[in-house]
This record gives C-alpha cells, structure tokens and sequence, in this order.
C-alpha cells in the first residue's frame, strides 16, 4: 500500500523510503492534525505540527529559524530591540511577539507576517531532510502557541520536489495532490 493511502493511521518509518515531501503531502492531502516527529542523527527529536494539513509550527532544530532570525532578516527590528524583548520575554513569562507588540516595535499585523515567513522557512528546512526515521502521531495535538498561524504546504512540498533525489516519484506526487498543485 502507498504512503499516501496510511495517513491519518501512518505510524513510523524511514526518509530513505518515504520523503519528508511525501509525508506533508500526506498529511495535506488527509486534512490531517497532528505532530509529525523525525528522530535524525545529532539534531535530535524534530517536531512539526498540523492542523487540518496546514503545517502550524515546530519545534527548534538545527537550521530551525527563530522569530529573532526573520525579523533580523528583513530588519523589521534591530538587533538591540530584539535582545531586550527577548529578554523581558524570559523575565515576564510572555511571548517575544507579545512584548514585541506591547512595546510597539510591531503590529500584531507584522508579526504575523513574521510568523507566516518563519513557519515557511522552517517547513522548507523540514522538506530538506533526507534521512531519519519518522512518527506520526496523531494523537499530539499541536501545542497551543501553535495554532496562531497556518502555513498552507503546496508550495513548500512543490518546490522540494524540484529537487533530483525525488525526479523519480514527482509526477505520481504531484498527480496524487491534484487540484491543490
């Protein structure tokens, strides 16, 4: 049986075998909530939350992006500002987009954005990942600072099935998708 047709009831695997491409087009296609774990050499235990097959957030990992990283980015605040929000961040026990907001270096509107640019690039990072082995767990729901934002994953799973290592399965991916490409 195809990956594709186990989701929602997916329990584990291998990247070797199956993707990360095609476990979040598994999950889209599915509609499916849940956390999405990758357990791979020196990074650890990899989490990456959905919510109705939009990807909501995960959690850190090497070459996760943080809030700090997208906002410095796109110099939306200056490196000072973000240090001192992060530290009264710790210090009150709110979200950094909260003391962000309340300080008025953003708008709840810009830190939207921000979040949309940093849960893309780090679903983008996730995409990359060609080895480890996989859980779904349909059972974790995704915590609740991750329900504020949902980043749609057509875009992500298309542009890494650009990629050479996966020619051989993009056209049945891409064809199983069907109408969301």
């Amino acid at each position: 049986m195809d990956t594709f047709e186990l989701l929602p009831s997916l329990a584990q695997g291998d990247l070797r075998e199956t993707s990360a491409a095609e476990l979040v087009a598994a999950v889209f296609r599915a509609r499916a909530s849940g956390t999405l774990a990758l357990e791979g050499g020196d990074a650890g235990e990899i989490r990456t939350f959905f919510r109705a097959g939009d990807m909501c957030g995960t959690g850190l990992f090497a070459g996760f992006h943080t809030l700090a990283h997208v906002l410095l980015a796109n110099e939306w605040v200056d490196a000072v500002a973000i240090d001192e929000t992060r530290e009264e961040s710790a210090r009150t026990g709110k979200r950094h987009g909260e003391v962000l907001i309340a300080n008025g270096l953003l708008t709840a509107e810009q830190l939207r954005a921000a979040l949309l640019v940093q849960h893309g690039e780090n679903l983008a990072a996730f995409l990359r990942l060609s080895a480890g082995t996989y859980e779904w767990r349909g059972w974790e729901p995704p915590p609740v600072w991750a329900r504020e934002v949902f980043v749609g994953p057509i875009a992500a799973i298309v542009d890494a099935m650009a990629r050479p290592t996966l020619s051989s399965r993009r056209r049945r991916i891409l064809d199983w998708l069907g109408s969301h490409v």
